[in-house]
């Protein structure tokens, strides 16, 4: 678990997150389409899906490893919050990205859409892994903690 948890953190994550497959050279990344080479995904199996998988492992082990992969990968999200303050399937990190959106955090796109969705488990998931790793770090992570509540 520790060398695949290296090998996600270190090669597959992009600014802390994930989309659902990959080829096996890492060049082909997928979301429930293409996805640009700075784009995550939220809806499950994408980022709060695999960060809550290192929160298991950590709560398991105690394994520091495990928590600051999942740490990453929840201020992934947080740096990916709509203004409107959910998320939704993606979030592209490039401001000029074809899907960008207007971010809560400013380093969006500016006239981005801010449209947060319920749908298909985004915004759910994605406060679930928030409160999970504010949890782990025993609410001591600010940044964390203020997009939990």
């Amino acid at each position: 678990m520790k060398r695949a948890t290296h090998f996600f953190h270190d090669q597959v994550a992009v600014h802390g997150g994930y989309v659902y497959k990959y080829s096996l050279d890492l060049k082909h990344r997928e979301g429930e389409g293409k996805a640009s080479p700075t784009e995550i995904w939220v809806q499950p199996p994408g980022t709060p899906a695999v960060g809550m998988a290192f929160i298991k492992a950590f709560e398991a082990t105690g394994d520091p490893q495990f928590l600051q992969a999942a740490v990453d990968a929840a201020m992934a999200l947080v740096d990916g919050q709509l203004e409107s303050g959910g998320w939704s399937s993606s979030i592209e990190f490039d401001p000029k990205g074809k899907h960008a959106d207007r971010l809560r955090s400013g380093k969006g796109k500016p006239k981005g859409k801010n449209y947060s969705t319920l749908d298909d488990d985004k915004t759910q998931s994605a406060i679930c892994l928030l409160m999970q790793t504010d949890k782990a770090l025993q609410f001591r992570n600010p940044v964390i903690h203020e997009a939990t509540v």
